[in-house]
């Protein structure tokens, strides 16, 4: 007769690695944090209060006092909903500073990177959650610490740094992790009637929520997932063939389902070209919604040929079109090289690798021959990568250095698939040197990382010297580019509201509230803009369509004109 002691004593061991896995998460938070610190101390804040990384704070600040107001901004296609706007929402309404929040979010996404990585090794059987969750913050860890002490803060390794800001593609990485190990633990599920249930429910979930939050999450990893799970289907047991054909189903509607919530809720880019046909002031009824359902479509299919099917076209008739996407990633390839940026090149070596193995264990497959899940998860870490090299090339979307950022999973997950052999390795060794060696790893990290986290603490107990240098003037209103206006938005704590212009001074709506070109973000009043931040702007048209300013000055490092008697706001 089984006792009962030892179920209880199994639950508790249970329990107590979970704490350990969330410890490990939560240290290793902390670390990929002070990372991030020391990083941003030297680009002085660049990074984190970049127009395009802080707009999912703008927008939790809207959606927690009114969640209405979602539909009021004009939002991009890809909306970085899941998990950008849960971790920002969380942040916004913490006692955090306002300065933190940033830095504070990298934090919380290479914590839940770790997190997710070892959920991956879990399900492959490689270890423990707690061992597993330690090693992928470890792995973490050495990154964020190789980037910070580089040379310079740019080079191909730096755009792993992406994985650490909200709208950047990170959450989507995150997102794919997590899809994998749904992928894996049905396609390698234990025999029982119920056994696939919850990785179902999860697949599902993490399938629409990622299609929804971001078209990129079909291209990186839905489609490899299912490509995936074809290729294995015959490589194993009849049970392994339902089961990857039962993947397969459930990726493409649920995929299929989260693109048609997107259109439905927003026609895809439908809040930018709402942007184009009405004035900002329009108040936006939910009627509007009725009537607008009815040519969204319209609208959607028309931005899509426009983004995507048109450069897909040119592709197809145009050979060389995709010769300039290889020929901007070969250029980065050779600087990287020439500059003997050697972390750079561990990357770039990662992904071949992997990209290697990956087409070796794929030939086995199509021999026949069963693979373990930790090689199923080899696959789907390369087909993730090349998938997102092969997207970039085949749309041509690589065309300045910004452009790599849609590289994230070619250079982010090999380096992941490093904890595969990492932690096979650790099954061959004792338990207390390994440990050992990992806390001082963390040791070691955390003292070289130190003093430029604190010295990068202290720079964010104020503003920038921009926004610092309105706020004494006791400015409250203004016209800036999209680089400038969101910034001193932000670092202000809104008390300055400043108006997206285009570089010819008409609105810019890219990612804005439609209320905020009426009213103050900060207190709700009229607007009456007397100032102009030029960074960016042409200053023929500005004078043209503003009139000359009653004086410039430099203010924080920029040109600053400034009226007297205040502007009265402009239409369109």
């Amino acid at each position: 007769m089984t006792k009962v002691r030892p179920a209880g004593r199994l639950a508790r061991g249970a329990v107590l690695a979970a704490a350990a896995g969330a410890c490990f998460a939560a240290l290793a938070g902390a670390l990929t944090l002070a990372a991030a610190l020391a990083i941003a101390q030297r680009d002085q804040g660049g990074r984190l209060f970049n127009s395009d990384h802080i707009q999912a704070f703008l927008l939790a600040r809207d959606l927690l006092a009114d969640p209405a107001s979602l539909f009021a901004w004009y939002l991009p296609p890809a909306l970085f909903a899941v998990p950008d706007w849960v971790i920002a929402v969380i942040l916004v309404a913490s006692p955090l500073p306002q300065l933190w929040l940033p830095v504070v979010y990298g934090g919380v996404a290479l914590a839940a990177l770790a997190f997710a990585a070892g959920a991956v090794m879990t399900v492959c059987g490689l270890s423990r959650p707690a061992a597993a969750i330690g090693a992928a913050a470890s792995l973490l860890a050495v990154l964020m610490l190789a980037i910070a002490q580089a040379p310079a803060p740019g080079g191909i390794a730096a755009l792993l740094l992406n994985v650490a800001f909200p709208g950047i593609h990170g959450g989507t990485l995150l997102l794919g992790l997590a899809l994998i190990a749904a992928v894996l633990r049905l396609l390698h599920r234990e025999p029982g009637p119920r056994a696939g249930a919850m990785p179902a429910i999860l697949l599902c979930a993490l399938s629409a929520a990622g299609a929804f939050s971001d078209l990129f999450f079909m291209l990186w990893f839905a489609g490899p997932a299912v490509i995936a799970a074809a290729l294995l289907a015959p490589a194993g047991p009849p049970e392994q063939a339902v089961a990857a054909h039962r993947v397969i189903r459930l990726v493409a509607i649920s995929s299929a389902a989260g693109i048609a919530l997107q259109v439905a809720l927003f026609g895809l880019p439908l809040g930018y070209f709402l942007g184009t046909m009405r004035p900002p002031g329009a108040a936006f009824q939910v009627q509007d919604l009725i009537v607008l359902a009815l040519h969204s479509s319209l609208l959607a299919l028309g931005e899509q040929i426009h983004v995507c099917a048109l450069p897909v076209a040119a592709s197809l008739f145009d050979c060389t079109a995709p010769l300039h996407a290889v020929d901007h990633v070969a250029a980065l390839m050779r600087a990287t090289f020439a500059a003997a940026d050697w972390l750079g090149i561990a990357v770039l070596a990662a992904a071949m690798l992997s990209g290697a193995r990956a087409a070796w264990l794929c030939l086995r497959a199509l021999g026949g021959q069963r693979l373990e899940p930790s090689q199923s998860a080899e696959i789907l870490f390369a087909g993730a990568a090349w998938a997102s090299l092969t997207a970039a090339v085949t749309l041509n979307i690589i065309h300045d250095t910004g452009a790599l950022r849609y590289l994230l999973p070619f250079l982010a997950m090999p380096i992941l698939a490093l904890l595969i052999p990492m932690l096979r390795l650790g099954q061959r060794l004792a338990r207390t040197p390994v440990l050992t060696g990992m806390a001082l790893l963390w040791a070691m990290a955390a003292m070289q990382l130190a003093p430029a986290a604190l010295a990068s603490f202290r720079q964010l107990a104020t503003a920038d010297p921009l926004a610092a240098c309105l706020l004494q003037a006791g400015h409250r209103t203004g016209l800036g580019d999209y680089w400038s206006a969101k910034a001193v938005m932000f670092q202000t704590g809104y008390r300055v509201h400043v108006v997206q212009l285009t570089v010819n001074g008409r609105f810019h709506r890219w990612i804005f509230n439609r209320a905020w070109f009426t009213r103050h973000a900060g207190d709700g009043g009229p607007l009456a803009p007397d100032f102009i931040i030029m960074r960016g702007l042409d200053a023929a048209a500005i004078r043209d369509r503003f009139g000359a300013p009653s004086r410039k000055e430099e203010c924080g490092g920029a040109v600053i004109w400034f009226y007297d008697p205040a502007m009265a706001m402009p239409e369109g």
